[in-house]
């Protein structure tokens, strides 16, 4: 075995374990099923960024590409309920891992990844409790003013660290559109793929 396949199980038994100690909390606590969702959303961006400073951008496509046939299965025959949500018809955890995998392919730079994972995980995370928590006017795609906004600012912040303001300010606005338009689970997608993409641009 070589030290790369090494590394790379290790990734991924570290990310399962993360994943069924997750969803063992979920089952006990009595948190609302949707911010359980986003504490894993958060927790798996998270965990996602360390097992990439552990088996590389290479490795984290590979452990990737393997939570997505995994939580695809999952999601028909056994739903997680940390971070699955069937009901709605979101496939949301199965598209986090492919465009993580796609995100490690396309960025430019290790850091262009992490801050593209990080908008993925924190600036939608923020854009749902500024969403449900500030009373603002409502959007369609069951968004709303205060939600757009709060992704907007966590974006804009978070991609300062990697480009200029020139530029952050502009793909934050583009990554609002893509997280306002996202259905299905299909931010988790096109968000951090986006990020990657106009970083890769510009570099």
């Amino acid at each position: 075995m070589t030290p790369h396949m090494l590394l790379v199980i290790t990734g991924g038994l570290i990310m399962l374990i993360a994943l069924l100690a997750g969803e063992e909390f979920a089952r006990r606590s009595h948190i609302s099923p949707a911010i359980m969702r986003k504490i894993g959303h958060v927790g798996m961006s998270l965990l996602v960024i360390a097992v990439g400073l552990i088996v590389g951008r290479h490795g984290v496509i590979e452990v990737s590409a393997f939570f997505a046939l995994l939580l695809f299965f999952l999601h028909f025959f056994r739903p997680l309920k940390s971070i699955s949500d069937r009901h709605s018809g979101s496939l949301g955890e199965v598209f986090f891992p492919i465009g993580v995998a796609l995100t490690a392919f396309i960025a430019p730079t290790n850091a262009d990844f992490v801050a593209a994972v990080l908008v993925l995980g924190l600036a939608d995370t923020t854009a749902y409790f500024a969403g449900t928590r500030i009373k603002s006017p409502k959007l369609p795609f069951h968004k709303s003013i205060a939600g757009s906004l709060g992704f907007f600012v966590v974006a804009s912040i978070i991609l300062l660290f990697v480009t200029s303001w020139f530029w952050a300010l502009p793909f934050a606005a583009a990554l609002t559109i893509v997280e306002f338009l996202g259905a299905f689970g299909l931010d988790n997608l096109f968000i951090p793929v986006v990020a990657a993409l106009l970083l890769y641009l510009v570099k």
